[in-house]
């Protein structure tokens, strides 16, 4: 006896695994007196959502972010969550001025509102919104990157990175003197993490992406354009900066130099790398003007003396693509100076490499030739052997 089989058909297998991939929304029952009561009785917030079905994003909110299960999985171990009718229970509404919808709105444990989110929030938006509300997380930068990096080290990717994205977006606010770690090691230590897990990468590159269009819509701020090199620097992505150097028209940067200055140099590695000396020169007319300008600004008091002489060589080395350029264009006037000023400024054997390098790369072989004959005059004998050995590997 031969048994028919019966085929599911691909739409109802695509609609059964939607359902799958859903969760029935764990609303707590009864009026919301009486589930304030309950949660102030189990120590817990509370989340409210005004909401009314009549309305699309309420719908949307209901269907889509209220049924995802790891929202469910998170949410009630910290908080209730009630759903109200605002049209229907207006006299239950009233005391919160509601001026749209939804709204959701979080009570503590003592009664009191901590906070509210008018609109549509997708499940991961919510949970990143509400999780600083109903857990209480540190805010001292310090402590909340020691949690996330503990839930890193277990596994726990995601979670980890809701920590990291909040550390970005809010630790300056709560934190004084946070901005500079905030661009380097931090940013550092998040785009590493970025490297091997997707949804952090997404993240950075979204907040990229806003950056920049809040730089060409509105005035390009030093604030703006300095997150938006570090994070372009962070990505591994700095050409990208080029692209907004040319599309920010000039007249925007009046008032904005600082600004200009620091996208400035933050290009500077991709056009030299492009050899687009021309571009160098037009945005650097006088580069040892910058060069005195950033000397004039104080070094921080007490600072030791290795550290002063890593700041002067990594000083030098900034200054190796501005040699390049106008070596390239055989502009004495302004590469001779400009050599006599990082040799003031360290004279040692690394700075005449970086000279010989600039030239090198820039093909004036005349420049290369006449430095090296200079250095090996004005270098101890113990030096000579790393200026023959560049021009024998020339």
């Amino acid at each position: 006896m031969h048994h028919r089989r019966h085929s599911v058909p691909l739409s109802l297998l695509c609609v059964l695994s939607s359902l799958a991939a859903q969760t029935a929304p764990a609303f707590a029952e009864g009026t919301l007196a009486e589930v304030r009561a309950r949660a102030q009785a189990a120590g817990k917030p509370l989340v409210i959502d005004f909401s009314h079905d009549a309305i699309e994003p309420c719908r949307r909110l209901l269907q889509t972010t209220w049924t995802d299960p790891t929202l469910w999985k998170w949410l009630p171990e910290y908080a209730l969550v009630v759903r109200i009718d605002p049209e229907r229970e207006a006299a239950v509404a009233a005391p919160f001025a509601l001026a749209a919808y939804p709204t959701f709105v979080v009570i503590g444990k003592d009664g009191a509102e901590l906070g509210r989110h008018v609109g549509y929030l997708d499940a991961t938006a919510l949970r990143a919104r509400l999780a600083d509300l109903v857990q209480a997380y540190p805010t001292d930068h310090r402590e909340r990157t020691k949690l996330a990096d503990g839930l890193r080290k277990k596994g726990q990717q995601a979670e980890a990175l809701e920590h990291y994205l909040w550390i970005w977006d809010h630790g300056a606010e709560h934190n004084e003197g946070f901005v500079g770690v905030r661009g380097s090691f931090f940013l550092r230590n998040l785009a590493n993490f970025a490297k091997t897990y997707e949804p952090a990468k997404a993240a950075l590159e979204q907040r990229r992406d806003a950056l920049e269009q809040r730089i060409l819509n509105d005035q390009p701020r030093f604030d703006l354009v300095q997150d938006l090199v570090n994070l372009d620097k962070a990505l591994g992505r700095p050409e990208r900066l080029l692209v907004l150097l040319d599309r920010v028209p000039q007249e925007k940067w009046q008032g904005e130099r600082i600004a200009h200055d620091v996208l400035t140099e933050a290009v500077l590695d991709p056009l030299v790398a492009q050899q687009r000396y021309d571009d160098v020169r037009r945005l650097r007319p006088d580069p040892l003007k910058a060069l005195e300008d950033g000397l004039r600004m104080p070094f921080p008091g007490g600072m030791p003396e290795s550290v002063r002489k890593q700041m002067t060589a990594r000083t030098v080395k900034q200054y190796a693509g501005y040699l390049e350029a106008y070596f390239s264009g055989r502009d004495d006037k302004i590469t001779a100076p400009l050599v006599e000023r990082l040799l003031e400024l360290d004279g040692s054997v690394s700075t005449w490499i970086v000279v010989l390098k600039a030239a090198e790369r820039a093909g004036n072989d005349v420049a290369c030739h006449d430095h090296a004959v200079r250095a090996l005059q004005e270098l101890p004998e113990k030096d000579h052997d790393r200026v023959r050995a560049f021009l024998k590997r020339k």
